[in-house]
């Protein structure tokens, strides 16, 4: 959006952008929402197991973009937290703290393979984290 306002017979341009980034991250984020809720109004969660390690890539895959979109509103953000060794440790750190939160509420109680799943869950959400990263990185360089 650009607005021009005169001012004593000069003119005042106002830029605002909002970067691609952050439109996909967004889109992102509002396609995993639906997905989930879809997901558990149909029960795909327990119909199909390996969708969850779908939502766990896709999440992860947010995550990163996220991370990216960061940068959109903190400049001052180092360009170096933005490498692939930060980007991932991020995704880590969020998709080990969703499989806390998977536990504390007793969602992965009845599972008899706990342990294979949350590490599961880990590596598809790296994996989708890494994905993520190689999508906002083009995006970032085309910029």
């Amino acid at each position: 959006m650009i607005v021009a306002k005169e001012e004593a017979g000069s003119f005042c341009y106002t830029v605002s952008v909002i970067k691609i980034t952050t439109v996909i991250f967004t889109i992102t984020i509002a396609v995993l929402a639906v997905m989930h809720y879809l997901s558990l109004q149909f029960h795909l969660y327990w119909l199909y197991p390996w969708f969850d390690l779908l939502m766990h890539a896709w999440g992860g895959a947010a995550v990163a973009l996220g991370w990216f979109t960061l940068r959109d509103f903190l400049p001052r953000l180092r360009v170096e937290w933005l490498s692939l060794v930060p980007t991932l440790s991020f995704v880590f750190f969020i998709a080990l703290l969703w499989e806390v939160f998977e536990a504390v509420s007793g969602i992965s109680q009845n599972n008899p393979d706990f342990l294979s799943d949350t590490i599961g869950d880990l590596v598809f959400g790296l994996g989708g984290g890494f994905i993520g990263y190689l999508m906002a990185k083009r995006l970032h360089d085309n910029l």
